[in-house]
Protein backbone atom coordinates (compact mmCIF):
# COMPACT_ATOMS: atom_id res chain seq x y z
CA UNK A 1 0.00 0.00 0.00
CA UNK A 2 2.92 2.26 -0.69
CA UNK A 3 3.05 5.35 -3.36
CA UNK A 4 5.49 4.48 -6.59
CA UNK A 5 6.90 6.88 -9.02
CA UNK A 6 3.77 6.56 -11.65
CA UNK A 7 1.31 7.67 -8.91
CA UNK A 8 3.37 10.48 -8.24
CA UNK A 9 2.76 11.30 -12.12
CA UNK A 10 -1.23 11.33 -11.46
CA UNK A 11 -0.73 13.54 -8.59
CA UNK A 12 1.16 16.24 -9.89
CA UNK A 13 -0.30 16.53 -13.10
CA UNK A 14 -1.51 20.04 -12.21
CA UNK A 15 2.15 20.58 -12.78
CA UNK A 16 2.19 19.11 -15.90
CA UNK A 17 4.80 16.15 -15.27
CA UNK A 18 7.54 14.87 -17.57
CA UNK A 19 8.34 11.32 -16.33
CA UNK A 20 10.66 10.16 -19.46
CA UNK A 21 13.28 9.22 -17.39
CA UNK A 22 11.08 6.55 -15.27
CA UNK A 23 12.30 3.45 -15.86
CA UNK A 24 10.65 1.34 -12.70
CA UNK A 25 8.14 1.29 -10.30
CA UNK A 26 9.71 1.99 -6.86
CA UNK A 27 7.76 1.95 -3.78
CA UNK A 28 7.77 5.65 -1.96
CA UNK A 29 6.97 5.76 1.76
CA UNK A 30 8.50 9.01 2.56
CA UNK A 31 9.45 12.41 0.70
CA UNK A 32 12.58 15.34 1.73
CA UNK A 33 13.99 17.98 0.29
CA UNK A 34 17.15 16.54 -1.70
CA UNK A 35 19.81 19.01 0.43
CA UNK A 36 18.93 17.01 3.24
CA UNK A 37 20.01 14.26 1.79
CA UNK A 38 23.90 14.68 2.82
CA UNK A 39 25.04 12.29 0.32
CA UNK A 40 23.00 9.42 1.43
CA UNK A 41 19.84 8.44 -0.46
CA UNK A 42 16.75 5.67 0.31
CA UNK A 43 15.49 3.93 -2.30
CA UNK A 44 12.53 4.58 -0.20
CA UNK A 45 12.17 8.26 -0.16
CA UNK A 46 11.20 10.48 -3.13
CA UNK A 47 13.72 13.58 -3.06
CA UNK A 48 12.55 17.61 -4.01
CA UNK A 49 14.42 19.05 -6.11
CA UNK A 50 14.58 23.44 -5.76
CA UNK A 51 16.33 24.43 -9.22
CA UNK A 52 19.09 22.90 -11.60
CA UNK A 53 21.52 24.01 -8.94
CA UNK A 54 19.88 21.08 -6.54
CA UNK A 55 20.78 18.66 -9.07
CA UNK A 56 25.08 18.99 -8.24
CA UNK A 57 24.39 17.47 -5.26
CA UNK A 58 24.26 14.35 -6.83
CA UNK A 59 27.28 12.08 -7.04
CA UNK A 60 28.19 9.85 -10.12
CA UNK A 61 27.15 7.28 -8.39
CA UNK A 62 23.81 8.04 -6.90
CA UNK A 63 20.40 5.80 -6.85
CA UNK A 64 17.49 8.21 -5.87
CA UNK A 65 13.94 8.87 -6.61
CA UNK A 66 13.83 12.78 -7.76
CA UNK A 67 10.56 14.87 -8.27
CA UNK A 68 12.64 18.32 -9.87
CA UNK A 69 10.52 21.62 -9.94
CA UNK A 70 11.77 22.60 -13.48
CA UNK A 71 11.59 21.16 -17.06
CA UNK A 72 13.65 18.61 -18.17
CA UNK A 73 17.25 19.87 -18.57
CA UNK A 74 18.53 20.36 -22.24
CA UNK A 75 20.68 17.67 -23.69
CA UNK A 76 23.77 19.74 -23.46
CA UNK A 77 23.60 20.09 -19.88
CA UNK A 78 25.27 17.17 -17.34
CA UNK A 79 23.01 14.06 -17.59
CA UNK A 80 21.46 12.28 -14.05
CA UNK A 81 23.33 9.74 -12.74
CA UNK A 82 22.42 6.45 -14.11
CA UNK A 83 20.67 4.76 -10.96
CA UNK A 84 18.39 8.15 -10.34
CA UNK A 85 14.69 8.11 -11.45
CA UNK A 86 13.02 11.65 -11.36
CA UNK A 87 9.95 13.74 -12.72
CA UNK A 88 10.26 16.73 -14.30
CA UNK A 89 7.61 19.59 -14.20
CA UNK A 90 7.08 21.28 -17.42
CA UNK A 91 6.68 24.42 -15.89
CA UNK A 92 8.48 25.95 -12.92
CA UNK A 93 6.15 25.19 -9.64
CA UNK A 94 6.98 26.70 -5.77
CA UNK A 95 8.79 23.67 -4.53
CA UNK A 96 6.70 23.97 -0.98
CA UNK A 97 3.22 23.43 -3.15
CA UNK A 98 4.99 20.64 -4.67
CA UNK A 99 6.21 19.28 -1.33
CA UNK A 100 2.78 19.78 0.19
CA UNK A 101 1.31 17.49 -2.55
CA UNK A 102 3.76 14.81 -2.43
CA UNK A 103 3.97 14.95 2.23
CA UNK A 104 0.07 14.63 1.91
CA UNK A 105 0.61 11.53 -0.39
CA UNK A 106 2.73 10.20 1.53
CA UNK A 107 1.16 10.38 4.98
CA UNK A 108 -2.09 9.24 3.22
CA UNK A 109 -0.52 6.21 1.90
CA UNK A 110 1.21 5.59 5.28
CA UNK A 111 -2.45 5.80 6.65
CA UNK A 112 -3.65 3.22 4.13
CA UNK A 113 -0.85 1.01 5.22
CA UNK A 114 -1.38 1.06 8.91
CA UNK A 115 -5.28 0.28 8.32
CA UNK A 116 -4.72 -2.30 6.14
CA UNK A 117 -2.08 -3.67 8.60
CA UNK A 118 -4.46 -3.37 11.74
CA UNK A 119 -7.58 -4.76 10.02
CA UNK A 120 -6.05 -7.87 8.90
CA UNK A 121 -3.86 -8.40 12.23
CA UNK A 122 -7.24 -8.13 13.94
CA UNK A 123 -8.54 -10.44 11.70
CA UNK A 124 -5.80 -13.05 11.68
CA UNK A 125 -6.79 -13.32 15.68
CA UNK A 126 -10.40 -14.16 15.03
CA UNK A 127 -11.31 -10.32 15.81
CA UNK A 128 -14.91 -9.40 16.22
CA UNK A 129 -17.21 -7.36 13.82
CA UNK A 130 -16.88 -4.61 16.42
CA UNK A 131 -13.20 -4.80 16.91
CA UNK A 132 -12.97 -4.03 13.19
CA UNK A 133 -15.14 -1.03 13.48
CA UNK A 134 -13.32 0.07 16.53
CA UNK A 135 -9.92 0.01 14.62
CA UNK A 136 -11.59 1.43 11.19
CA UNK A 137 -13.17 4.65 13.29
CA UNK A 138 -9.58 5.60 14.48
CA UNK A 139 -9.51 6.76 10.44
CA UNK A 140 -12.50 7.53 9.39
CA UNK A 141 -13.66 9.20 12.70
CA UNK A 142 -17.10 9.06 11.78
CA UNK A 143 -19.79 7.07 12.63
CA UNK A 144 -19.90 3.11 11.03
CA UNK A 145 -23.01 1.08 11.10
CA UNK A 146 -23.23 -2.32 9.77
CA UNK A 147 -26.42 -3.77 8.33
CA UNK A 148 -26.67 -7.64 7.21
CA UNK A 149 -29.22 -8.73 3.81
CA UNK A 150 -32.37 -8.04 5.99
CA UNK A 151 -31.51 -4.47 7.04
CA UNK A 152 -31.15 -5.39 10.53
CA UNK A 153 -27.89 -3.76 12.40
CA UNK A 154 -25.32 -5.64 13.70
CA UNK A 155 -22.58 -3.42 14.74
CA UNK A 156 -21.96 -0.04 15.08
CA UNK A 157 -19.42 2.94 16.34
CA UNK A 158 -20.88 5.85 17.12
CA UNK A 159 -18.89 9.31 16.31
CA UNK A 160 -20.10 12.47 16.32
CA UNK A 161 -17.64 13.96 18.71
CA UNK A 162 -17.08 10.41 20.98
CA UNK A 163 -14.02 8.19 20.86
CA UNK A 164 -15.75 5.35 18.63
CA UNK A 165 -18.77 3.96 20.93
CA UNK A 166 -20.08 0.86 20.34
CA UNK A 167 -24.01 1.07 20.08
CA UNK A 168 -26.28 -2.30 20.30
CA UNK A 169 -27.84 -2.47 17.30
CA UNK A 170 -31.83 -2.36 15.94
CA UNK A 171 -33.58 -2.81 12.89
CA UNK A 172 -34.26 0.30 10.28
CA UNK A 173 -37.78 0.93 10.54
CA UNK A 174 -39.83 1.68 7.59
CA UNK A 175 -39.79 4.76 7.44
CA UNK A 176 -36.00 5.43 7.52
CA UNK A 177 -35.89 2.51 4.59
CA UNK A 178 -37.96 4.08 2.45
CA UNK A 179 -35.85 7.64 3.57
CA UNK A 180 -32.72 6.24 2.79
CA UNK A 181 -33.38 4.54 -0.14
CA UNK A 182 -34.85 7.70 -1.85
CA UNK A 183 -34.22 7.51 -5.64
CA UNK A 184 -33.42 3.34 -5.01
CA UNK A 185 -30.13 4.95 -3.47
CA UNK A 186 -29.52 0.79 -2.62
CA UNK A 187 -29.89 -0.46 -6.16
CA UNK A 188 -26.85 2.31 -7.18
CA UNK A 189 -24.73 1.01 -4.37
CA UNK A 190 -25.12 -3.01 -5.12
CA UNK A 191 -24.68 -2.21 -8.85
CA UNK A 192 -21.97 -0.53 -8.35
CA UNK A 193 -19.73 -2.73 -5.68
CA UNK A 194 -17.46 0.60 -4.70
CA UNK A 195 -17.93 2.75 -1.93
CA UNK A 196 -20.29 5.61 -3.22
CA UNK A 197 -21.46 9.13 -1.89
CA UNK A 198 -25.05 9.25 -1.00
CA UNK A 199 -26.53 12.79 -0.36
CA UNK A 200 -30.09 12.61 1.09
CA UNK A 201 -31.51 16.01 1.46
CA UNK A 202 -34.56 14.14 4.33
CA UNK A 203 -31.12 13.31 6.20
CA UNK A 204 -29.12 15.34 8.27
CA UNK A 205 -25.62 13.76 7.14
CA UNK A 206 -24.00 12.84 4.00
CA UNK A 207 -23.04 9.11 3.60
CA UNK A 208 -20.42 6.68 2.16
CA UNK A 209 -22.07 3.69 1.89
CA UNK A 210 -20.50 0.08 0.33
CA UNK A 211 -21.72 -3.21 -0.32
CA UNK A 212 -19.65 -5.52 1.91
CA UNK A 213 -19.44 -8.66 -1.38
CA UNK A 214 -19.67 -7.00 -5.03
CA UNK A 215 -21.57 -9.67 -6.30
CA UNK A 216 -23.53 -11.29 -2.56
CA UNK A 217 -26.03 -9.32 -1.02
CA UNK A 218 -24.98 -10.52 2.55
CA UNK A 219 -24.79 -6.49 3.70
CA UNK A 220 -23.47 -3.39 3.97
CA UNK A 221 -22.16 -0.49 6.08
CA UNK A 222 -22.35 3.07 6.22
CA UNK A 223 -20.21 5.63 7.33
CA UNK A 224 -22.29 8.59 8.48
CA UNK A 225 -20.57 12.65 7.85
CA UNK A 226 -21.21 13.19 11.63
CA UNK A 227 -17.78 14.47 13.49
CA UNK A 228 -15.95 15.66 10.52
CA UNK A 229 -16.04 15.86 6.74
CA UNK A 230 -15.35 13.38 4.42
CA UNK A 231 -12.12 13.32 2.04
CA UNK A 232 -10.99 11.42 -0.70
CA UNK A 233 -8.87 9.38 1.80
CA UNK A 234 -12.06 8.35 3.55
CA UNK A 235 -13.75 6.32 0.45
CA UNK A 236 -9.91 4.46 0.05
CA UNK A 237 -10.47 3.46 3.93
CA UNK A 238 -14.22 2.22 3.52
CA UNK A 239 -12.67 -0.10 0.44
CA UNK A 240 -10.09 -1.21 2.65
CA UNK A 241 -12.87 -1.91 5.31
CA UNK A 242 -15.09 -3.50 2.71
CA UNK A 243 -12.60 -6.09 2.14
CA UNK A 244 -11.84 -6.69 5.76
CA UNK A 245 -15.48 -7.17 6.51
CA UNK A 246 -16.19 -9.47 3.58
CA UNK A 247 -13.11 -11.90 5.10
CA UNK A 248 -14.92 -11.85 8.24
CA UNK A 249 -18.24 -12.78 6.78
CA UNK A 250 -16.43 -15.42 4.97
CA UNK A 251 -14.77 -16.84 7.75
CA UNK A 252 -17.62 -16.75 9.76
CA UNK A 253 -19.75 -18.64 7.23
CA UNK A 254 -16.91 -20.68 6.84
CA UNK A 255 -16.59 -21.68 10.54
CA UNK A 256 -20.36 -21.71 10.81
CA UNK A 257 -20.35 -24.76 7.57
CA UNK A 258 -16.74 -26.39 9.28
CA UNK A 259 -18.62 -26.68 12.70
CA UNK A 260 -21.51 -28.48 10.98
CA UNK A 261 -20.64 -28.80 7.35
CA UNK A 262 -21.34 -32.63 7.28
CA UNK A 263 -23.74 -32.33 10.05
CA UNK A 264 -26.25 -29.82 7.52
CA UNK A 265 -25.82 -32.47 4.98
CA UNK A 266 -26.70 -35.15 7.22
CA UNK A 267 -29.58 -32.63 8.37
CA UNK A 268 -31.17 -32.49 5.53
CA UNK A 269 -30.73 -36.15 4.68
CA UNK A 270 -32.44 -36.55 7.91
CA UNK A 271 -35.17 -34.39 6.58
CA UNK A 272 -35.89 -36.07 3.64
CA UNK A 273 -35.85 -39.56 4.94
CA UNK A 274 -32.91 -40.78 4.14
CA UNK A 275 -32.01 -41.71 7.97
CA UNK A 276 -34.37 -42.73 10.32
CA UNK A 277 -34.92 -44.89 13.61
CA UNK A 278 -33.47 -48.52 11.78
CA UNK A 279 -33.20 -47.12 8.45
CA UNK A 280 -29.14 -48.06 8.56
CA UNK A 281 -27.45 -49.76 11.17
CA UNK A 282 -26.81 -47.84 14.48
CA UNK A 283 -22.95 -48.14 14.60
CA UNK A 284 -22.53 -46.59 11.02
CA UNK A 285 -23.82 -43.05 12.13
CA UNK A 286 -22.49 -42.73 15.17
CA UNK A 287 -20.03 -40.29 13.87
CA UNK A 288 -22.85 -37.93 12.64
CA UNK A 289 -25.26 -38.47 15.62
CA UNK A 290 -22.58 -38.18 18.32
CA UNK A 291 -22.86 -34.31 17.76
CA UNK A 292 -26.29 -33.53 18.55
CA UNK A 293 -26.72 -34.68 22.53
CA UNK A 294 -30.22 -35.74 23.55
CA UNK A 295 -32.99 -33.17 24.41
CA UNK A 296 -33.46 -31.80 20.83
CA UNK A 297 -36.11 -29.69 19.56
CA UNK A 298 -36.58 -28.75 16.10
CA UNK A 299 -37.74 -25.50 15.06
CA UNK A 300 -39.28 -24.32 11.73
CA UNK A 301 -40.62 -21.09 10.33
CA UNK A 302 -42.71 -21.61 7.08
CA UNK A 303 -41.54 -18.39 5.03
CA UNK A 304 -44.36 -19.19 2.41
CA UNK A 305 -47.32 -17.75 5.06
CA UNK A 306 -45.89 -14.83 5.34
CA UNK A 307 -48.03 -12.28 2.93
CA UNK A 308 -44.44 -10.37 1.77
CA UNK A 309 -41.24 -11.65 0.79
CA UNK A 310 -38.72 -12.90 3.34
CA UNK A 311 -34.87 -12.41 3.50
CA UNK A 312 -34.21 -16.02 4.49
CA UNK A 313 -30.66 -15.35 4.75
CA UNK A 314 -31.48 -12.15 7.17
CA UNK A 315 -34.09 -14.16 8.94
CA UNK A 316 -31.57 -17.24 9.39
CA UNK A 317 -28.79 -14.90 11.16
CA UNK A 318 -31.65 -13.45 13.37
CA UNK A 319 -32.47 -17.32 14.46
CA UNK A 320 -28.70 -17.84 15.18
CA UNK A 321 -28.04 -14.62 17.54
CA UNK A 322 -31.53 -15.54 19.26
CA UNK A 323 -29.60 -19.35 19.37
CA UNK A 324 -26.17 -19.34 19.27
CA UNK A 325 -25.64 -22.68 19.78
CA UNK A 326 -28.37 -24.16 17.11
CA UNK A 327 -27.91 -25.68 13.44
CA UNK A 328 -29.46 -23.29 11.32
CA UNK A 329 -30.34 -23.95 7.88
CA UNK A 330 -32.67 -23.14 4.71
CA UNK A 331 -34.50 -25.99 3.52
CA UNK A 332 -37.14 -26.17 1.00
CA UNK A 333 -37.65 -22.61 0.79
CA UNK A 334 -38.11 -23.24 4.84
CA UNK A 335 -35.56 -22.49 7.92
CA UNK A 336 -35.10 -24.69 9.84
CA UNK A 337 -33.04 -25.36 13.04
CA UNK A 338 -32.22 -27.79 15.92
CA UNK A 339 -31.25 -27.23 19.43
CA UNK A 340 -29.03 -30.03 20.96
CA UNK A 341 -28.11 -30.62 24.37
CA UNK A 342 -31.13 -28.34 26.37
CA UNK A 343 -30.55 -28.99 29.90
CA UNK A 344 -34.59 -29.32 29.70
CA UNK A 345 -37.26 -30.77 28.39
CA UNK A 346 -38.49 -27.09 27.28
CA UNK A 347 -37.11 -24.10 26.48
CA UNK A 348 -36.51 -21.31 28.78
CA UNK A 349 -38.38 -18.61 29.16
CA UNK A 350 -36.22 -16.43 28.44
CA UNK A 351 -35.60 -17.46 24.94
CA UNK A 352 -39.55 -18.16 24.55
CA UNK A 353 -39.67 -14.66 24.81
CA UNK A 354 -37.09 -13.75 22.60
CA UNK A 355 -38.45 -16.36 20.17
CA UNK A 356 -41.84 -15.43 20.38
CA UNK A 357 -40.86 -11.82 19.75
CA UNK A 358 -38.65 -11.84 16.85
CA UNK A 359 -41.81 -14.14 15.42
CA UNK A 360 -44.32 -11.19 15.77
CA UNK A 361 -41.63 -8.28 14.30
CA UNK A 362 -40.58 -10.14 11.47
CA UNK A 363 -44.54 -11.88 10.52
CA UNK A 364 -42.79 -14.93 11.07
CA UNK A 365 -44.88 -18.54 11.24
CA UNK A 366 -42.85 -20.78 13.47
CA UNK A 367 -43.17 -23.91 14.84
CA UNK A 368 -41.70 -25.85 17.36
CA UNK A 369 -41.72 -29.71 18.49
CA UNK A 370 -41.40 -31.45 21.75
CA UNK A 371 -38.04 -32.11 22.88
CA UNK A 372 -36.84 -35.40 21.91
CA UNK A 373 -34.19 -37.82 22.66
CA UNK A 374 -32.85 -39.12 19.16
CA UNK A 375 -31.83 -36.63 16.15
CA UNK A 376 -32.75 -39.34 13.94
CA UNK A 377 -36.26 -38.73 15.10
CA UNK A 378 -35.72 -35.41 13.47
CA UNK A 379 -38.16 -35.51 10.58
CA UNK A 380 -41.43 -36.43 12.93
CA UNK A 381 -40.80 -33.91 15.12
CA UNK A 382 -39.81 -31.56 11.72
CA UNK A 383 -43.58 -32.59 10.59
CA UNK A 384 -44.42 -32.06 14.47
CA UNK A 385 -43.14 -28.23 14.00
CA UNK A 386 -44.90 -27.44 10.90
CA UNK A 387 -48.26 -28.88 12.50
CA UNK A 388 -47.89 -26.80 15.34
CA UNK A 389 -47.59 -23.90 12.74
CA UNK A 390 -50.67 -24.94 10.92
CA UNK A 391 -52.88 -26.05 13.82
CA UNK A 392 -51.50 -22.14 15.74
CA UNK A 393 -52.30 -20.18 12.17
CA UNK A 394 -55.67 -21.40 12.28
CA UNK A 395 -56.37 -21.32 15.81
CA UNK A 396 -55.09 -17.47 16.06
CA UNK A 397 -55.30 -16.42 12.54
CA UNK A 398 -51.61 -14.31 13.19
CA UNK A 399 -47.82 -14.85 12.87
CA UNK A 400 -46.35 -16.16 15.93
CA UNK A 401 -44.14 -18.73 17.58
CA UNK A 402 -46.47 -21.79 17.98
CA UNK A 403 -45.18 -24.86 19.98
CA UNK A 404 -46.57 -28.37 19.14
CA UNK A 405 -47.11 -29.00 22.94
CA UNK A 406 -49.98 -26.45 23.12
CA UNK A 407 -51.63 -27.60 19.96
CA UNK A 408 -51.38 -31.79 20.62
CA UNK A 409 -55.01 -32.23 21.65
CA UNK A 410 -56.48 -30.12 18.25
CA UNK A 411 -53.88 -32.09 16.32
CA UNK A 412 -55.70 -35.68 18.03
CA UNK A 413 -58.63 -34.15 17.68
CA UNK A 414 -58.40 -33.51 13.65
CA UNK A 415 -56.86 -36.98 13.36
CA UNK A 416 -59.83 -38.38 15.06
CA UNK A 417 -62.55 -36.17 13.12
CA UNK A 418 -60.72 -37.44 9.74
CA UNK A 419 -62.70 -40.20 10.72
CA UNK A 420 -65.41 -40.02 13.60
CA UNK A 421 -68.34 -37.28 13.67
CA UNK A 422 -66.86 -35.42 16.89
CA UNK A 423 -70.76 -35.09 17.68
CA UNK A 424 -70.92 -38.82 17.93
CA UNK A 425 -68.31 -38.97 20.28
CA UNK A 426 -69.82 -36.15 22.84
CA UNK A 427 -70.56 -37.02 26.05
CA UNK A 428 -74.07 -36.83 27.08
CA UNK A 429 -73.10 -34.39 30.05
CA UNK A 430 -71.54 -32.14 27.60
CA UNK A 431 -73.99 -32.41 24.76
CA UNK A 432 -76.97 -31.47 27.30
CA UNK A 433 -74.78 -28.53 28.96
CA UNK A 434 -73.97 -27.52 25.15
CA UNK A 435 -77.77 -27.81 24.34
CA UNK A 436 -78.72 -25.56 27.35
CA UNK A 437 -76.37 -23.16 26.78
CA UNK A 438 -77.40 -22.81 22.94
CA UNK A 439 -81.17 -22.44 24.13
CA UNK A 440 -81.06 -20.65 27.47
CA UNK A 441 -77.60 -18.20 26.59
CA UNK A 442 -75.32 -19.89 29.33
CA UNK A 443 -71.73 -20.54 29.72
CA UNK A 444 -72.21 -23.98 31.58
CA UNK A 445 -70.38 -26.16 29.00
CA UNK A 446 -67.13 -23.61 29.27
CA UNK A 447 -67.32 -23.13 32.73
CA UNK A 448 -67.44 -27.26 33.83
CA UNK A 449 -64.63 -27.64 30.81
CA UNK A 450 -62.56 -25.06 32.70
CA UNK A 451 -63.37 -26.42 36.70
CA UNK A 452 -62.14 -29.88 35.27
CA UNK A 453 -58.85 -28.28 34.04
CA UNK A 454 -58.21 -26.26 37.28
CA UNK A 455 -59.46 -28.38 39.96
CA UNK A 456 -60.59 -25.40 42.09
CA UNK A 457 -62.81 -22.25 42.93
CA UNK A 458 -60.03 -19.77 43.23
CA UNK A 459 -58.18 -20.59 39.95
CA UNK A 460 -61.26 -21.30 37.77
CA UNK A 461 -62.92 -17.93 38.23
CA UNK A 462 -59.39 -16.09 37.91
CA UNK A 463 -59.57 -18.05 34.40
CA UNK A 464 -62.98 -17.15 33.08
CA UNK A 465 -62.95 -13.75 35.02
CA UNK A 466 -65.97 -14.48 37.10
CA UNK A 467 -66.74 -13.97 40.56
CA UNK A 468 -66.01 -16.92 42.76
CA UNK A 469 -69.79 -17.09 43.80
CA UNK A 470 -70.82 -16.75 39.78
CA UNK A 471 -68.87 -19.79 39.82
CA UNK A 472 -70.62 -21.39 42.46
CA UNK A 473 -73.95 -20.70 41.01
CA UNK A 474 -73.06 -21.97 37.87
CA UNK A 475 -71.86 -25.23 39.36
CA UNK A 476 -74.81 -25.74 41.50
CA UNK A 477 -76.91 -24.92 38.16
CA UNK A 478 -75.25 -27.82 37.07
CA UNK A 479 -75.59 -30.09 39.50
CA UNK A 480 -79.24 -29.47 39.78
CA UNK A 481 -79.57 -30.86 35.83
CA UNK A 482 -77.28 -33.56 36.08
CA UNK A 483 -75.42 -35.67 38.11
CA UNK A 484 -71.42 -35.54 37.67
CA UNK A 485 -69.13 -37.16 39.78
CA UNK A 486 -66.06 -35.04 39.44
CA UNK A 487 -64.30 -38.02 41.65
CA UNK A 488 -63.99 -40.22 38.41
CA UNK A 489 -61.02 -39.57 36.49
CA UNK A 490 -62.16 -41.16 33.09
CA UNK A 491 -65.09 -38.91 33.01
CA UNK A 492 -63.31 -35.78 33.43
CA UNK A 493 -61.30 -36.64 30.95
CA UNK A 494 -64.02 -37.80 28.12
CA UNK A 495 -65.85 -34.30 29.28
CA UNK A 496 -62.41 -32.29 28.88
CA UNK A 497 -61.76 -33.95 25.51
CA UNK A 498 -65.74 -33.02 24.09
CA UNK A 499 -65.50 -30.12 24.78
CA UNK A 500 -62.01 -29.53 22.72
CA UNK A 501 -63.61 -31.27 20.16
CA UNK A 502 -66.64 -29.41 19.98
CA UNK A 503 -64.44 -26.25 19.87
CA UNK A 504 -62.62 -27.74 16.97
CA UNK A 505 -65.62 -28.57 15.27
CA UNK A 506 -67.28 -25.42 15.64
CA UNK A 507 -63.70 -24.30 13.44
CA UNK A 508 -64.38 -25.91 10.73
CA UNK A 509 -66.22 -24.82 7.86
CA UNK A 510 -69.86 -24.97 8.41
CA UNK A 511 -71.91 -27.22 5.82
CA UNK A 512 -75.60 -26.03 5.00
CA UNK A 513 -77.10 -29.47 6.70
CA UNK A 514 -75.29 -28.93 9.85
CA UNK A 515 -78.11 -28.74 12.55
CA UNK A 516 -75.94 -26.36 14.64
CA UNK A 517 -74.79 -24.20 12.12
Amino acid sequence: MTLDMYKLCQLLLEFEPDHRTLRETTEIRAVSPLQYAGGAFFPDTVYLVEDRAGLRLLSGEAECCLVCCFPCPEPSEPPLPAGCQAIFLNRPAPPEQVYAVLAAAVRASGQTASIVRKLFEALNHAATLQKLLLIAFEYLQNSIDVFDAGFKRLAAVQGAGSEGRIVSGTDLDMETMKLVNLNHNHDMVKQSGKPVLIKNKFLEHDRIVCMIHPERDIGHFVVVEDSRPFTPLDFEYAAILRDALAQLFARDEFSRNAKGLHGEYFIKDLLDGRYGPGAAPRHRLDGLTRAFQPRLFCLAVEAARTPYPLLLDGIRTGLEAILPAAAVLIYQGQIVAVLSGCPHLSLPNETIGKLSAYCRTNGLYCGLSNAFPDILSLQAHYKQALRAVALGAERTGSAGLFRYADYAPDHLIAQFARHEDPRDFCHPIMRALLDHDRKNGKNLAETLYTYLLFGTAARTSAALHIHRNTLLYRLNLMNDLLEIDYTDANLRLYLILSYQMEQFRRRQPRRAEDPDA
